[in-house]
């Protein structure tokens, strides 16, 4: 673990380009994942330029993110192309643009949420991590194009994922076992420092869930589970999805729900922090589940809070019963069992398990993060799958 004296030495001097292909701004996963990235290598002590796709005002993006101050950011002017066909050459051009920025920045190290960048890049001399976490199968040229990279006889140094089931199909696919670290996604414990409120839900034990409504994140199963406990005084909060996907949800729910839609990244803390019990449902149904490594997992660690979350196996590579209360994923009794289980455990029990929580939000920090990928960079493991 990274203590802050230490922490913040680690990378002291150092240059760090980080690159992403997300908007800035965006309160997509992927986005999020790119620029809490860079800022554990900022919190480490280097110097970080941050390379994305232009979205938002960018001082207003960076306070939402929680990294004002610690990054600067640069962005690429050249709208995203909306036929799929023409995002290879899109691509293309973006990794140049982002070739002439390490020109000038010289980093020590490049870290790449990006396809044809690395490479790029790598080509042309700088020492680069990359990091996709694309679907067993996929296919796509730039994804093809990284995997030759990341060959034996490839320039870029490493690619990073985040489950082992993707890590293996990479290799599968020519990329050297030698250089697939396989590194969870992060959390930044800082966002749910003393100074955060938690939000007042109203009376009742308050189940909240948080992030996106897609159908594979089980919110639907959320809505009827709770509806099996309203005797109890069970109500739900669901924050985040589209405007679209927030009417159909309050259109298709009773009393019961409280569907919030969409707040800003600095609330959702207080929003977590408010919550008797937290919950992560998501569908088995879903590839993904096989190797997904949720963003608000790390969050909802950090909250302290109790968390009722879908035994898949994307989320059981990552915690187990200590600091989560299982239930059968695609299962609205199960998952109604589990939280009336919560809500009859005693103090010690949660003291207990918060401590757990916390600790393990620690491990999971974006610092750790960025470190596990500077040392992947640094050393190879003799064979086999790098482990974070």
């Amino acid at each position: 673990m990274i203590g802050v004296a230490h922490g913040a030495e680690y990378l002291r001097g150092r240059r760090v380009l980080a690159i992403g292909e997300a908007d800035f701004g965006s309160h997509k996963a992927h986005a999020i994942n790119t620029v809490k990235t860079a800022g554990g290598f900022a919190a480490l002590g280097a110097e970080v330029t941050l390379l994305m796709r232009e979205g938002r005002d960018i001082a207003t993006a960076l306070d939402e993110y929680g990294e004002s101050g610690r990054l600067r950011v640069l962005c690429f002017g050249e709208p995203y192309p909306g036929d799929w066909r023409a995002v290879h050459d899109w691509s293309r051009r973006y990794a140049a643009w982002c070739l002439e920025r390490a020109r000038e920045i010289e980093p020590d190290l490049v870290y790449a949420r990006s396809y044809v960048a690395p490479v790029v890049l790598a080509d042309a001399g700088h020492t680069v991590i990359a990091e996709t976490h694309a679907y067993v199968g996929a296919e796509n040229e730039g994804l093809e194009m990284l995997l030759r990279g990341v060959a034996a006889d490839g320039g870029v140094r490493a690619l990073t994922t985040i489950h082992e089931t993707l890590a293996e199909d990479y290799v599968r696919r020519g990329a050297d076992p030698r250089r697939v670290p396989v590194i969870g996604d992060g959390v930044d414990v800082g966002m749910f420092d003393s100074g955060v409120r938690a939000m007042n839900l109203g009376p009742g034990f308050n189940a909240v869930y948080v992030g996106s409504l897609g159908a594979h994140k089980g919110v639907g199963d959320a809505v009827r589970a709770v509806g099996m406990l309203r005797e109890f005084g069970v109500r739900l909060h669901v924050f985040g999805g589209a405007p679209e996907e927030v009417r159909g949800l309050r259109a298709s729910s009773g009393e019961h729900v409280e569907v919030h839609g969409r707040i800003p990244m600095s609330e959702t803390p207080g929003a977590m922090l408010g919550a008797d019990v937290l919950l992560l449902p998501n569908s088995a149904r879903e590839a993904s589940s096989a190797w997904t490594s949720p963003v608000k997992l790390g969050e909802y660690l950090a909250s302290g809070v109790p968390i009722v979350a879908s035994s898949i196996d994307g989320v059981r590579r990552w915690v187990d019963e200590s600091v989560v209360c299982w239930h059968e994923p695609d299962d609205p009794a199960s998952m109604a069992e589990a939280i009336r289980g919560v809500m009859q455990r005693s103090e010690a029990w949660r003291a207990t398990r918060r401590a757990r929580a916390l600790a393990l939000a620690e491990r999971y920090s974006y610092a750790n993060r960025a470190r596990s990928m500077w040392d992947a960079c640094a050393v190879r493991a003799e064979g086999g799958l790098l482990r974070a």
